[in-house]
């Protein structure tokens, strides 16, 4: 068999092939108005045997939709029998789950860097008050501070 320009024209794999624009879309785990969009703004490789109408008829080869999804980092949903494969609702309370959790670990951090901030304010504080009651003529204030070990409590 030979293409119009004298080239042959490579054999079509029927068993890949996906013809209508509703398996396309069961087969890529996406709605059928998304895959047509796809066609038109992002070039994926349907092809129109017959002419290129709106509703010519369409083939696409599900390795190279496999293919096109990959070069985009679109996950690949559709398995080799063309059935979409479907989250279960445990799995996505699953993924809420790790996502609520990623965001309570990074509150913890902010929260955890943030004391840390405060205890060292504190301390550095509380070290330049030490200094400079020490360095004060009499030292009065460690005195009245300072803990008493003869008075009437203690015997």
């Amino acid at each position: 068999m030979t293409a119009e320009n004298g080239t042959a024209a490579k054999p079509v794999d029927k068993t890949n092939m996906l013809s209508c624009w509703k398996d396309i879309a069961h087969y890529m785990g996406r709605s059928v108005r998304t895959v047509q969009r796809w066609e038109q703004q992002a070039g994926l490789p349907v092809l129109r045997p017959a002419s290129h109408g709106p509703k010519s008829q369409i083939l696409l080869d599900r390795r190279e939709a496999d293919a096109w999804m990959a070069s985009r980092s679109l996950p690949v949903t559709g398995s080799r029998r063309g059935v979409r494969v479907r989250a279960s609702r445990r799995t996505a309370r699953l993924e809420n789950d790790i996502h609520a959790a990623r965001r309570l670990l990074t509150a913890k951090q902010a929260l955890t860097e943030q004391v840390n901030r405060h205890v060292l304010l504190l301390k550095t504080q509380s070290a330049l008050m030490l200094k400079l009651s020490l360095d004060m003529p009499g030292q009065e204030i460690l005195r009245r501070h300072r803990p008493r070990t003869d008075g009437p409590n203690n015997h």
